[in-house]
Formats: structure tokens, sequence, C-alpha cells
């Protein structure tokens, strides 16, 4: 039970972590294509 927990909160954190660094570079993506035009 212990190690499904940790293997849960793992993922949860992985998941929060891609999120934080993926959601700046996405935007930065979107203002950069949008100075490109």
């Amino acid at each position: 039970m212990l190690v499904a927990c940790a293997k849960s909160l793992a993922t949860a954190l992985f998941i929060f972590f891609s999120a934080i660094y993926e959601v700046p570079l996405f935007i930065a993506g979107r203002s950069t294509k949008r100075a490109d035009h």
C-alpha cells in the first residue's frame, strides 16, 4: 500500500512539475509566433 501511495504521489509531482515547466514555454512559443506575424 505504501508503494502504491508513493507511486501515485510521484506521478502527481511529475505531472505538476511538467505542467509548470511546459506552460510558460507554451505561452512563450505562442507570443513569439504572434510577434513574428
